[in-house]
């Protein structure tokens, strides 16, 4: 029997079809054995039919006319995201996208706060497409708002944690832009249909524990830890930065918005 998927699988590959709709023939009539399956009250079932339809959408979003050529006169730009155990990247130009990219997160990488695994998405992508990137301005989305601030301050004025996978990023002519998640259809899939990795080097992407150089004792450490575990606002504030900050500051919750 065929893989089974899930719900989220399917809404997941109908954002990204949609918005790609108007380079895919026939879409509907591919889309309909698994679109059924979202309606409600449907009962679900994979069988060869909806993996049959599965297989030809994966076929009609990386083939012509869906991938197009690159053309050197026209603005290029990626999408990126990364999700809790993977990265995806589209290249794009004019809404076109050009290639699609993805890979695991190794299990290093797996526990780094988001901000550092939106970083190694940002690090992967030029990267991967460096025959297009190298050389050209490049314009890149990513749905973490604050890394649109934080890559355009100098090295020295980063946080230390992000500076080592910024160093790999100098070679390259890269203007980051914020898009909302809801709009980042094809990275956010890939993201999370990530590409199998074969064994990787752990130390592919290092991080400075900035814990290993605070200037107190272990027990003075532990101490803090167990005092920031029960502040409220303090905890609010790691899930926020965790989940993603808000577009807009009214969005916060009203204990750590000042």
């Amino acid at each position: 029997m065929p893989r089974s998927k899930n719900k989220d699988d399917i809404l997941r590959l109908n954002g990204m079809v949609t918005y790609l709709s108007r380079f895919l023939p026939h879409l509907s009539d591919v889309m309909k054995p698994l679109r059924d399956l979202t309606h409600k009250d449907v009962e679900w079932c994979w069988d060869d039919t909806q993996e049959k339809a599965w297989n030809d959408v994966k076929t009609l979003i990386a083939s012509a006319p869906v991938l197009a050529y690159y053309k050197s006169n026209e603005v290029l730009e990626i999408q990126c995201d990364s999700s809790q155990s993977g990265v995806g990247a589209a290249l794009m130009q004019n809404g076109h996208p050009i290639a699609y990219a993805s890979r695991t997160l190794t299990e290093t990488e797996s526990r780094y706060a988001q901000i550092e695994k939106e970083m190694s998405a940002i690090v992967f992508d030029p990267e991967k497409f460096n025959h297009y990137t190298f050389g050209r301005r490049t314009v890149v989305h990513s749905d973490h708002r604050p890394l649109e601030s934080i890559l355009k301050k100098p090295l020295l004025r980063a946080p230390k944690r992000l500076q080592e996978t910024m160093i790999r990023l100098q070679k390259y002519d890269l203007e980051v832009k914020y898009e909302k998640g809801n709009k980042m259809f094809l990275a956010d899939t890939l993201s999370r249909a990530y590409l199998p990795s074969s064994k990787q080097d752990e130390t592919e992407f290092e991080t400075i524990n900035m814990i290993n150089s605070l200037p107190i004792s272990e027990a003075r450490l532990l101490q803090i830890q167990r005092a920031t575990e029960m502040d409220e606002s303090l905890q609010i504030l790691k899930a926020v930065i965790q989940q993603g900050w808000p577009e807009d500051k009214s969005a916060l919750p009203a204990i750590i918005r000042r």
